[in-house]
């Protein structure tokens, strides 16, 4: 491969890492608060994923 792809693909990888690595706990608050708490019981991941 050529040293430009690696650069490019080390920039595209670098910036998908930092996404997650910033925006994977907002993202589970977010799906936390739309769907809200029902009957008092805590969200947890399991009342997230199933409905």
């Amino acid at each position: 491969m050529k040293p430009q792809m690696k650069k490019c693909w080390s920039q595209v990888l670098g910036f998908i890492k930092l996404t997650f690595h910033w925006g994977y706990i907002p993202f589970i608050m977010y799906l936390g608060f739309l769907k809200g708490s029902e009957n008092g019981d805590p969200i947890t991941l399991a009342s997230l994923v199933w409905q």
